[in-house]
């Protein structure tokens, strides 16, 4: 099997080899920013990009087929969203598959939507959702990012604030491809777990009170920082890069939220998602100034044949003839 993996570019040339029967073409959408923190209210989470997969595409070796690898959402006030990862048929004119991205909260207490409702019927896993916030109280906490759907499956939720507090410790960010979901608010200053990676394994530990979350690791969630009751607070962990395929090519988890404090004090930003197309979480409010939410991740495309056997005869027969 020949594995290739397209993280940049515009357009991909088809092999020499190409096996029409015998190949597959997945891709991950890029993964939303969280909301940032204002007005007294914690920003929710940013949603992780989806999975799709195609099998058996048609396509004419050394053809020139336009891609799109998507974006992640840049941090900012309201969240941006990423953009869809695309591989185009050969005349150019459709998706053979697509990956849509993960969207921006819509609002100052709902989570983003996590990917979904692309192209490639032989597989699909929606990305996760961002966390939520509800209630909102001043300087609330934030919700986690999503983690992105992936090969093992749907991407999970980040974690939420579903408590009233002015300190507290940060949620924990979703696992992706089929992981478990982040560590969701609870009364206390030490920082929620991500979810678990695909592996089962992989979601940052939460902070303690005044110290940063883990970076997830396999697709796990980062996990959220640790709060305070006075100024200093811990920042929101990373997702982790995803490994469904190799040691660093996989579905992102989504970044863990950081800490707060009663005090309206500087508190860090919050945590970005995994490679890849892990959503990024929101920030939490009241900090002065205020902290930014954390990135989405970009997508990825894998694209996996078995060279057509015709070439490989070519090839043998070359070789005996001493070519």
């Amino acid at each position: 099997m020949t594995q290739i993996f397209l993280t940049s570019g515009t357009s991909w040339t088809v092999p020499a080899d190409w096996n029409s029967a015998d190949n597959s073409i997945e891709c991950i959408g890029g993964g939303a920013s969280g909301r940032q923190g204002s007005g007294g209210v914690g920003g929710p989470g940013g949603g992780g990009g989806e999975y799709r997969k195609a099998a058996n595409v048609s396509f004419t070796p050394s053809a020139s087929i336009v891609i799109q690898v998507g974006a992640g959402g840049a941090a900012g006030a309201t969240g941006n969203p990423g953009t869809a990862t695309f591989v185009r048929n050969e005349a150019n004119s459709a998706d053979v598959c697509k990956a849509n991205p993960g969207l921006a909260p819509a609002s100052a207490s709902a989570g983003g939507v996590g990917g979904t409702g692309g192209t490639g019927a032989a597989a699909n896993y929606n990305g996760g959702a961002g966390g939520g916030i509800t209630p909102s109280q001043f300087y609330a906490p934030a919700g986690a990012g999503g983690g992105a759907g992936g090969p093992n499956g749907a991407g999970a939720a980040g974690g939420s604030v579903t408590a009233n507090t002015s300190s507290s410790g940060g949620t924990g960010g979703g696992g992706a491809s089929g992981g478990t979901a982040g560590g969701s608010y609870v009364v206390s200053l030490d920082g929620r777990a991500g979810g678990n990676g695909p592996l089962g394994t992989g979601g940052g530990a939460g902070g303690a009170p005044a110290t940063n979350g883990s970076a997830g690791t396999a697709g796990g969630g980062g996990g959220g920082g640790g709060g305070n009751s006075g100024s200093v607070v811990g920042a929101g962990g990373a997702g982790g890069p995803g490994t469904d395929w190799d040691a660093t090519h996989g579905a992102g988890g989504g970044g863990g939220a950081s800490g707060t404090n009663g005090s309206g004090q500087v508190v860090p930003d919050g945590g970005a998602g995994g490679l890849y197309g892990g959503g990024g979480s929101g920030s939490p409010s009241g900090a002065s100034p205020p902290a930014v939410s954390g990135a989405g991740a970009q997508g990825i495309i894998v694209i996996t044949y078995t060279p057509s056997a015709g070439t490989a005869a070519r090839h043998s027969t070359a070789m005996m003839m001493g070519v």
